[in-house]
Order: structure tokens, then C-alpha cells, then sequence
């Protein structure tokens, strides 16, 4: 789901943005949308890692991608049932990885 400028105006919450317990039309953005977006991750530390795909093995970075991307990364509803879980239950949400990709990359 793509927002448009007009989605942006009018964002639910008389404008406090989408509240993942009760997301309306925005659920499907939500489930599809990368964590950390929306909000921060709440955790106290960072780390980062780096990497440089090699030009001539494309195919070989994009399948690598999509693993990492199936296997880590949460989307912003889990991201929302994981601060859930951790406030009402203190049940820890585990490792919060994100994944981003250069301008040229």
C-alpha cells in the first residue's frame, strides 16, 4: 500500500498517526512496512553492520537479502505486538533488525 500526499493529510488520530492496535485501512501498510519506521525500536543499544555487495554477483546479493529480510527484519505490526507483549507481559522482543540499502544500492 502506497500513501499518497493526501493520505499524509489526513492520517487517523486528528493527527497522532496510526495506532497499530486499531489500524482501519492502514493494516495491510502496516504488516507490509519495515519496523523502526513509525517509531524507534525502544531498545538501549545499537549495533550497526556495514556491507558491500560485489557488482558481479547480483544475484547472489539479492537472494542473501531476502533471506536476512524473511529471517530478521519485523515488520512495523510486529514491531507494535512486540511493545505490546513487552509492556503488559515484560516479555522481551529479541533481537530488532532493520535493513537499508544506499542510494545506489
Amino acid at each position: 500500500m502506497t500513501l499518497t500526499d493526501e493520505d499524509l493529510q489526513n492520517l487517523p488520530g486528528n493527527g497522532e498517526g496510526i495506532d497499530p492496535d486499531n489500524p482501519g485501512q492502514y493494516e495491510e501498510l502496516l504488516e507490509d512496512l519495515q519496523g523502526n519506521i513509525l517509531n524507534s525500536h525502544g531498545r538501549d543499544y545499537s549495533v550497526y553492520l556495514f556491507l558491500q555487495f560485489k557488482p558481479d554477483r547480483t544475484d547472489m546479493a539479492k537472494q542473501w537479502i531476502r533471506d536476512f529480510a524473511q529471517k530478521y527484519v519485523k515488520s512495523a505490526k510486529q514491531q507494535a505486538d512486540s511493545a505490546r507483549c513487552y509492556r503488559e507481559q515484560c516479555i522481551n522482543g529479541g533481537v530488532f533488525s532493520n535493513f537499508f540499502l544506499s542510494r545506489k544500492g
